[in-house]
């Protein structure tokens, strides 16, 4: 039987020692959870900025901007654009099923898309098919192969006015106004600044106007 000697426990033991303070410094987050205020003024005291101060800084931009930058003019929405993955049987359906009028299918290298517009009293809506795979619709439905709501478009009278307040609201156009199919001046708005959806700005015909 191995005997143990008198004291010996007491006796320094480095890798004892290391698992009882971290056992300690646990036990003792988990009972005196961080308080915030003493963690930001520890901050402030090594020269780092807290959290709270770049919320402010954030927020402050954000007012300045929404009180010296009109909104864009928008004067309707244009369409709503839907991905499909077969553009005829997305045809057939809505004519079949909702008895709507759809013009005939074009084709748009540019955007290595083929659309067709189906038109309402009210409403416009655009059927999307990808002509390549990598394109931006194609990638779109690699990802919802059973197709789904791609965009929103607004009309707006000057899209290159309305490029520029995007660009001062920080709504992060995609790229300046490029020509579109029906030869009007378009671009895209990022959805991480338009709530989660992806905007396309669209310049109206006359007469829309």
């Amino acid at each position: 039987m191995k005997r143990f000697r008198p004291g010996w426990f007491a006796e320094a033991n480095p890798r004892r020692e290391y698992r009882n303070s971290q056992w300690q410094a646990a036990k003792h987050r988990f009972q005196y959870p961080v308080n915030s205020n003493r963690l930001e003024a520890s901050h402030s005291l090594q020269g780092i900025a807290p959290a709270s101060h770049y919320r402010d800084e954030h927020q402050k931009r954000m007012n300045e901007t929404s009180s010296e930058s009109k909104p864009l003019d928008i004067s309707a929405i244009e369409h709503v654009a839907i991905a499909v993955p077969d553009l005829e049987n997305a045809i057939e359906f809505y004519k079949s099923r909702f008895g709507a009028n759809v013009g005939d299918p074009v084709d748009i290298p540019s955007q290595s898309i083929r659309i067709a517009c189906v038109e309402f009293a009210n409403a416009k809506i655009e059927l999307m098919q990808p002509l390549e795979e990598n394109s931006a619709v194609g990638k779109f439905l690699a990802r919802n192969p059973g197709g789904g709501l791609h965009h929103i478009c607004f009309a707006t009278g000057d899209a290159d006015r309305a490029y520029a307040d995007a660009d001062s609201l920080e709504l992060r156009p995609l790229g300046p106004p490029s020509e579109g199919y029906h030869g009007r001046p378009l671009f895209f708005l990022h959805p991480k600044a338009a709530m989660g959806t992806l905007i396309e700005i669209e310049e109206a015909a006359e007469e829309q106007l």
